[in-house]
């Protein structure tokens, strides 16, 4: 069933823990889960279908070796708002609205996961995040976007493969700068590999590779 934490009091063994104290030498484990989310109920919090949700804690928690699908178009695998000190690791997640969505965080690490088959693949939402690194993940078949990086502050993406998805990666709205975006395969887009978008300043993109996108490799408007 779907996992739900809403606070620090409630990472416990009834809401998926296996281990760990919630310092940052001893974070929570969250590990081994496989999740059908369709059957979600979505008449509490979050209001939307999930396979792995958590909002609102300050504890280091790690949640990794996890498959989460069918979370269905509105809904996300994992999903992490208002929170700091998160790591998602060497999850599998599909078939969903997104497969990583986080808002609103700061001090989170997304590494290792790979993500098909869904609208969007890693997203952002409205509220501003920062310290955050996505890397090394594997993002296909997004109808939408593979990688959505807004709203970010002293954040990176590097070292992602990010191909066949309807668009690649989006930038926008960096404003306070200190982001990097490197060393990402971005290949075989419908649209652009990598759009960016808005204002933005002190960031860097670089030596990513962007070769045989429907689109442009890289486009700045």
């Amino acid at each position: 069933g779907t996992i739900r934490i809403q606070s620090d009091d409630e990472f416990t063994s009834e809401n998926g823990v296996v281990s760990g104290s919630g310092t940052e030498s001893d974070p929570y484990i969250i590990e081994l889960w496989s999740i059908d989310a369709s059957s979600c109920d979505t008449s509490i919090w979050p209001y939307i279908k999930v396979g792995i949700a958590v909002y609102n804690t300050t504890k280091y928690f790690v949640i990794r070796d996890c498959q989460v699908e069918n979370a269905d178009e509105y809904g996300s695998g994992i999903s992490l708002s208002f929170l700091s000190n998160g790591t998602v690791q060497n999850c599998t997640l599909g078939n969903s609205g997104s497969g990583i969505s986080f808002s609103g965080c700061d001090n989170i690490v997304i590494s290792g996961n790979t993500i098909e088959n869904c609208d969007n693949g890693i997203t952002n939402g409205s509220y501003s995040s920062d310290a955050i690194t996505i890397s090394d993940n594997t993002i296909t078949g997004c109808t939408d976007t593979g990688i959505e990086f807004h709203y970010l502050t002293n954040s990176s993406c590097t070292g992602n493969n990010v191909s066949n998805n309807n668009q690649g990666i989006y930038v926008s709205a960096l404003w306070f700068g200190g982001c990097t975006i490197s060393e990402n395969i971005v290949q075989g887009n419908t649209l652009e590999g990598i759009d960016v978008s808005g204002d933005s300043e002190d960031n860097t993109i670089s030596n990513n590779d962007t070769s045989n996108n429907g689109g442009t490799g890289n486009r700045n408007t």
